[in-house]
């Protein structure tokens, strides 16, 4: 099922009627306006994805510096 591919419409049927129509009145502004509404819904995922990355990373990174310090205090310690 996820190596074959099946082409279907996938737009809702008020977009596709909103696009025609304005394309065949000569009215580009709405189409522009159409893709710059969906590239804004398919970037949201995107960034809130990397955000969420670089929290992780930057918790994980301040954890290994705490662990590390606290090592070096613990062998310090017992050295003297």
């Amino acid at each position: 099922m996820l190596l074959s591919s099946i082409d279907s419409n996938a737009q809702c049927a008020m977009c596709k009627r909103v696009a025609e129509s304005n394309m065949e009145d000569n009215q580009n502004n709405v189409g522009k306006n159409l893709n710059k509404g969906i590239l804004y819904l398919l970037s949201v995922p995107y960034l809130l994805g990397a955000i969420g990355i670089f929290v992780w990373y930057s918790e994980r990174k301040k954890r290994k510096s705490l662990l590390n310090n606290k090592e070096t205090e613990s062998n310090t310690t017992n050295n003297e």
